[in-house]
């Protein structure tokens, strides 16, 4: 339903944001039927290119987020060094994850030990730009904030289970499966 919308919207609107979040909604959408296992089933995929498609689409995704945030915040609702460096944070997304998903052993023993220290810039510049525009009044940061809460938890949770050796590995994906549908329908309320 979220696509149909962004297609009357974009009709209407010809903004920017309207496109990134169709983006977003495709990138998460695909990431739900690959990391659930969907995807097996509409064809029988070898379990290394579900793994590096569904560590892709996670970047994209990220970075879907950071580009619909970057141009859907109103003008003057966010300190400009944070506009500007909400493209730079996507663009490292897509580019850890596709070098992660690309390479997966390279550097075997730490590779996922580095991909998570990668993760920890997007998420703390994610976080900073919400907090900013929130303070700065935006009301469009709102619906973003609503959305990317579960997300940022889920977010929280992996680079915590990733990164710190007391505590055990999670995925979180039940959570992340909801933080896709609360993140796609509350944007979408936002666009609209």
């Amino acid at each position: 339903m979220p696509l149909m919308f962004n297609a009357a919207f974009y009709r209407i609107l010809r903004e920017r944001f309207v496109l990134w979040h169709s983006a977003l909604a495709i990138s998460l959408l695909l990431s739900i039927v690959v990391s659930s296992g969907l995807a097996y089933y509409l064809d029988s995929l070898s379990v290394m290119f579900l793994n590096a498609a569904n560590t892709a689409l996670f970047g994209l995704s990220v970075g879907a987020a950071g580009m619909f945030a970057h141009s859907f915040i109103e003008p003057g609702r966010l300190d400009p060094r944070l506009r500007h460096a909400l493209p730079v944070a996507a663009a490292w997304a897509v580019l850890i994850s596709l070098l992660h998903a690309s390479f997966p052993f390279v550097l075997r023993p730490i590779q996922s030990t580095l991909y998570y220290w990668a993760y920890v810039p997007v998420l703390v510049t994610y976080v900073w730009m919400l907090a900013d525009a929130l303070q700065r009044g935006s009301r469009a940061v709102r619906y973003q904030a609503i959305g990317w809460a579960p997300m940022i938890l889920v977010g929280v949770i992996r680079l915590a289970s990733g990164l710190l050796p007391s505590v055990p590995s999670v995925d979180a994906r039940a959570m992340f499966y909801i933080g896709c549908v609360v993140e796609v329908m509350a944007t979408t309320l936002g666009v609209a």
